[in-house]
């Protein structure tokens, strides 16, 4: 509700006066406030903004397209599908997009980048060995902690999942996707990155 206007004369002016009083929001009392308020800036709670889109942006992925199956499969790359959904903040740029051919993900913009991602393998029956996801960058391992998921056994079956989170500097262009370090030469129904998270946290 606007306040209303007091002037010299006016009929009830101090029930209007009341009233206005009634319509404002105090600094120190109690209030209960109804109806939509567009804030033109982010509020403050004890000095700090309640949210900040602008510090980060986010692409979300999945991994189908960019599936791998068959045999002898170490030191191939695995991809990602297509793009689940963006959150742009005030950049209003999508941090990276899939190139539907070569199913890696690119890089549009320089950062630092939080990358968390869900992997598989289904192995044929019952295998002995090892299987490791690494993190690559332009068709190499990226370095650093890059090693995203890996389990092995010396009798292993069925559908086994992983998760793991890369963190690092990339570049616009840089190429994004995972090599498969593994000592199992059987068959493989499938394996790949099931899901993944880009976030860019700053420049």
């Amino acid at each position: 509700m606007e306040l209303e206007k007091i002037y010299r004369g006016m009929e009830n002016g101090a029930e209007t006066i009341q009233g206005n009083f009634e319509n404002t929001v105090t600094k120190t009392s109690n209030q209960d406030i109804s109806g939509t308020k567009n804030f033109l800036e982010v509020p403050l709670l004890a000095g700090m903004k309640l949210l900040d889109e602008g510090n980060f942006q986010l692409s979300i992925v999945d991994g189908k397209e960019g599936q791998l199956s068959g045999t002898a499969l170490n030191g191939k790359i695995v991809g990602f599908g297509n793009t689940v959904g963006n959150l742009l903040g005030s950049s209003g740029q999508i941090p990276v997009t899939v190139n539907k051919t070569t199913h890696e993900a690119v890089v549009n913009k320089d950062g630092y980048y939080a990358i968390l991602i869900q992997s598989w393998c289904q192995p044929s029956g019952t295998v002995d060995g090892f299987w490791y996801y690494n993190f690559v960058k332009n068709g190499v391992r990226a370095g650093g902690e890059d090693r995203i998921a890996g389990w092995g056994s010396n009798a292993w079956k069925n559908r086994n999942d992983g998760f793991g989170i890369y963190c690092g500097r990339l570049k616009k262009g840089d190429r994004l996707g995972a090599i498969i370090e593994t000592s199992i030469s059987g068959q493989i129904i499938s394996c790949g990155l099931k899901t993944a998270i880009f976030i860019r946290l700053q420049d």
